[in-house]
């Protein structure tokens, strides 16, 4: 017997599911199986406990680490190389967008959270631009496909990505992997663990993945190459065992990316101006050599030598989860986590030319802060229950400035636009989000299990933002264009370069702002 129901509304989720004797959920180890005499039990966290997969009523993909590894899987945006459903794409802002079963939010903004949510044991990364290093001396990872409001809660109508890292042993652990790749690459992985005394372990583990070749061949100059990686990632967590009921884990996690970035391949021009349409594509643009778009060669690409396009990526975050059980049928749990990540200068060929047409520089920053407090228990061998509630508080930043030399948008003449060859974009936002949540798992009999879930969430955002023309912006000028504008609606020309020329219907531009 299955059934299923869904209802959403006013920031409410509730789900009740029957599963039967063959259950729902599924283990797509794949790599890992092998012929038994027995079945195996997989043992998951999915829904915030430890339990058989077999009894969870979601459909999981379950890959452990040494699978992933031995796949090459580095950071989140290789899983959807090994999980059915799962899929990445680059949004041309250096955040990654990700897809489950079909459902996505493809935005490039930088402080866009996913519809996938990422978690590193219970400890929410809500913005894609969070996870490129998630991926390191894990046990498994767990994919949990289709929403997970209720226990979740934002960010998860596609689905769940939740990594089970290693931890401390009671002896003394060490290893290393090394390894060589095409393009010159070699990747570096150790770990370390150690019992520091009879109640606390130390767990450590690095990677270093390094390239000294571009995987990317330029277009017009075919000995170029783009694509060259480096990127390094850490984690070090310590555990401590204070009593029988009372345990504490602490983790630092962080990697930096001044990896290449990839850079488009050209196959057609579109005219951006309205006005003048394609008389104001530049001379550099429709000269230009194309890529066709049924070619099979996935490596050929061009961008502009005037910029060494390179990321600059860093991130790291902090957390603590302490766990009480004072009684065989109750326990308590604690987690508070803060993490940051940011794009310092991060250079982006994002319009596939050997010209500057549209690329951009990225300034931005993401700060997060979250709590989460809930208590579990069951009543008997039939009920199992868990109710808790979730406070974040999330800060951020972004500025791209956009290099549009021949960008038709702007009117270019000669292959340079006379009005301006820089324009930048700017927005801060503030977030708070509250939350709490029920979940009910009711065994009726043997082989049927019904389970209810209920959350409310309350998302309350304030972003300010607006366009403006950078300082060194040359040519006569964004600014004074705008300022004509306003002298011809009757107000003053007031604009200054790196003010907002973002103009309301009375001809202000102060910056937008919307709650």
């Amino acid at each position: 017997m299955n059934s299923k129901l869904n209802l959403t509304g006013a920031g409410v989720a509730l789900g009740a599911l029957f599963i039967g004797q063959f259950g729902l959920a599924q283990s797509e180890a794949g790599s890992e199986r092998r012929v038994r005499s027995v079945i195996e039990e997989v043992v998951v966290t999915a829904q915030k406990k430890s339990e058989s997969v077999n009894e969870v009523p979601i459909a999981i993909s379950a890959i452990s680490g040494g699978a992933l590894k031995s796949l090459g899987v580095t950071d989140t945006r290789d899983l959807g190389v090994v999980i059915p459903g799962l899929t990445y794409a680059d949004s041309g802002y250096a955040t990654p967008i990700y897809t489950l079963r079909g459902i996505g939010f493809n935005d490039a903004t930088y402080n866009a959270t996913s519809t996938v949510g990422i978690y590193i044991d219970e400890v929410n990364l809500p913005y894609s631009a969070m996870t490129k290093g998630a991926n390191l001396d894990l046990e498994r990872v767990e994919v949990l496909k289709g929403p997970q409001g209720t226990l979740y809660g934002r960010n998860t109508t596609g689905g769940l990505i939740n990594y089970i890292a290693n931890k401390a042993g009671d002896t003394f652990e060490a290893g290393i992997t090394v390894g060589a790749s095409r393009f010159r690459t070699t990747e570096i992985e150790g770990f370390v663990s150690a019992p520091l005394s009879d109640s606390i372990g130390i767990r450590v583990a690095a990677r270093n993945i390094h390239s000294s070749e571009g995987y990317q061949y330029s277009l017009t100059r075919p000995d170029d190459t783009l694509g060259k990686v480096d990127k390094q990632s850490a984690r070090a967590a310590l555990d401590w065992q204070v009593s029988d009921t009372l345990e504490f884990r602490f983790v630092i996690d962080g990697w930096r990316d001044n990896s290449e970035p990839q850079a488009p391949q050209p196959i057609g021009v579109i005219a951006q101006n309205g006005t003048a349409g394609e008389a104001a594509l530049s001379p550099f643009i429709t000269s230009h050599p194309l890529v066709p778009e049924d070619s099979d060669d996935v490596r050929v690409a061009d961008w502009a030598t005037d910029y060494d396009w390179q990321l600059n990526q860093s991130f790291l975050q902090e957390s603590i989860r302490g766990i009480w059980s004072p009684g065989d049928t109750l326990k308590f749990t604690a987690i508070l986590s803060h993490g940051k990540v940011e794009d310092n200068g991060t250079l982006l060929p994002q319009s596939g030319y050997s010209v500057l047409n549209a690329e951009q520089q990225l300034d931005a920053d993401i700060e997060t802060t979250a709590a989460e407090f809930r208590a579990e228990g069951n009543f008997g061998e039939s009920l199992d229950w868990m109710v808790g509630g979730n406070l974040s508080e999330d800060k951020g930043f972004e500025n791209h400035k956009l290099f549009i030399d021949t960008n038709s948008a702007l009117y270019p003449v000669a292959g340079t636009n006379p009005v301006s060859n820089f324009v930048g974009t700017f927005g801060e936002f503030d977030s708070t989000q509250t939350a709490g949540f029920v979940n009910l798992n009711w065994y009726i009999v043997d082989s049927l299990k019904l389970d209810v879930g209920v959350r409310y969430t309350r998302d309350v955002r304030d972003f300010t933002g607006c366009s403006y023309e950078p300082l060194d912006a040359e040519g006569t000028g964004l600014t004074a264009t705008f300022n004509l504008i306003k002298l011809s609606q009757g107000g003053l020309p007031t604009m200054e370069k790196g003010d907002c020329v973002t103009l309301d219907g009375s001809g202000g531009n102060d910056q937008f702002e919307r709650t």
